[in-house]
This record gives structure tokens, C-alpha cells and sequence, in this order.
């Protein structure tokens, strides 16, 4: 288990002073603006329980074949899109919204400004039906990631994917800032009934409720981030940590891919 002190996606330094996740002084930057030490997340334990839950057998051996043969084609990221994506989703009863491909130009910035917009590549999230007007209202630039009408909101599940060639340094910052942006919305919304609640403001509990993928080349990565507070009473400032959960090797074998398939599938649950 590794943790990582969080700030935002990764990009080049543009001529516009904005930074990206490609921008070797990205990662730095969110350290900048993140002085709080890691600590393991309260409900950790209760995480990987549910994440390694036993579902119904998957017919391993058929289809882990039929991965590995779509993963060795996959060089881009446009086909692991594509084609991998659907692999790790699955068939499910239940729908849950989802989104991606879109800029996350409706939020405010994690840090000073210069960042780049978010852009993860999949995001699951809620129905803006499942809140009161006044609710998202209220909290539009924490919950409403896109100025697109109808589009999910509140994300708290979020996957970005390199093909081949891609950096996994990249793709981990790029969680990362995704991740920290999620975890914002959920204690925004906790910051929000409790102050309504109890009048008293600052409510952090030290549990996660945003989850964050990777994958690159047959390697599936899965993180948790969560809100917490600078040890220095004097400072307001809220700090994001991510943690890292699991990794597997979906391409190794077919019980690696069973585990991890199982434990991608609970993530969402």
C-alpha cells in the first residue's frame, strides 16, 4: 500500500501558464499545495473487504483469452477506450450514470489557477435528479463537473487509460487530480447537511468515498483519495490524499484477471 500527498492532473506547462499532467512540475505543484502527512483512511479495511467480495464466476478461461488478445491489440489509448473499457464495465442491471471525454469546466480550481481542467476518461457519478435544485444550486462549482445541461454529477468513481506507449507516471498523476476533485464534491456535500445539522462547520471523518482506476498495457490500478485537514489548527485549508488500493496484472492469468475484474466490478458497486 503506497499513499501520495494529492493536487491536480497532469499536462505541459502551455504558453497560457496553465500545467498538465505531462508536466514534470505538476506533481510538485500539488505537493505545494499539499503539506499534510499520509495516514491510512479509516474505512480502509472495510474497502478491501468489499472490493475482494465474491461475485458469480466469471467464465475465466474464455475470457481471459478473449482480454488478453484485445489487450495486446490495444496499442492507443483510443482503443483501450474502445475496447477494453466495455471488457472492465461489464454487463450490469443496475445503470449507473456515467460520463467522460468532457473538460471539468464547471469547477472551481484545486489550487491556484493554473492547472489544466480535468478530463478524466470515465466517471461514474449521480443523477442531478437524485438532488434538491437547491443543493446542487448551492454547490454547482464542487458537484457539476461540465457546463453541459443533463450530464451526471457528484462523481466519486473515476478511471483514466494509457495505451502502450503512454507513461503510467502521467496516468497516476492524472488520477490523482480526478480523484482529489471527487473527493471534494463528496465532502461538500458532508461539509454541507452537517453545517445544516449542527451549525458547526469542518466535518471530517477520515473515511474515503472516491475511488480512482488506471490502467495501462494489462495492469489495472485502483486508489482511494479523501479530505483531510493540515495538522496546524491555524491553517483552513483542505488536503487530498490518495492512497493505493490494488493493483493486477489482468493479462497475467486467468485467476488475475478474475481478481481483478471482481474487485473493479465491486468498486462500482
Amino acid at each position: 500500500m503506497s499513499n501520495s500527498k494529492c493536487h491536480t492532473t497532469e499536462h505541459t506547462r502551455l504558453k497560457t501558464n496553465v500545467t498538465t499532467a505531462y508536466d514534470p512540475h505538476f506533481e510538485q505543484h500539488l505537493i505545494d499545495h499539499d503539506c499534510t502527512e499520509p495516514s491510512e483512511p479509516k474505512n480502509l479495511r472495510e474497502i478491501q473487504q468489499r472490493l475482494h467480495a465474491a461475485r458469480p464466476l466469471l467464465d475465466s478461461d474464455m475470457q481471459y483469452r478473449e482480454f488478453a488478445k484485445l489487450n495486446e491489440e490495444a496499442g492507443s489509448q483510443q482503443l483501450v477506450s474502445a475496447t477494453i473499457m466495455p471488457v472492465l464495465e461489464g454487463k450490469w442491471e443496475d445503470s449507473f450514470p456515467t460520463g467522460g471525454g468532457q473538460l471539468f469546466n464547471n469547477l472551481a480550481h484545486l489550487t491556484d489557477g493554473t492547472l489544466v481542467q480535468a478530463k478524466p476518461d470515465l466517471y461514474h457519478s449521480a443523477c442531478p435528479s437524485q438532488l434538491k435544485h437547491s443543493i446542487r444550486k448551492d454547490l454547482s462549482n464542487m458537484l457539476i463537473p461540465t457546463r453541459q445541461t443533463g450530464r451526471p454529477i457528484a462523481p466519486n468513481l473515476f478511471v483514466e487509460a494509457k495505451g502502450h506507449d503512454g507513461s503510467s507516471a502521467v496516468l497516476k498523476r492524472q488520477a490523482c487530480y480526478d480523484a482529489a476533485l471527487g473527493a471534494r464534491a463528496m465532502h461538500a456535500l458532508q461539509q454541507y447537511e452537517h453545517e445544516r445539522s449542527s451549525n458547526k462547520p469542518n466535518y471530517y471523518n477520515n473515511n474515503v468515498y472516491t475511488i480512482a482506476a488506471t490502467f495501462i498495457h494489462g495492469l489495472l490500478g485502483l486508489y482511494v483519495t479523501r479530505p483531510t485537514r493540515f495538522t496546524d489548527n491555524h491553517n483552513p485549508d483542505t488536503n487530498y490524499v490518495m492512497t493505493q488500493i490494488g493493483q493486477s496484472a489482468l493479462h497475467g492469468d486467468p485467476n488475475t484477471y478474475q481478481r481483478g475484474i471482481t474487485a473493479y466490478r465491486n468498486a462500482e458497486t
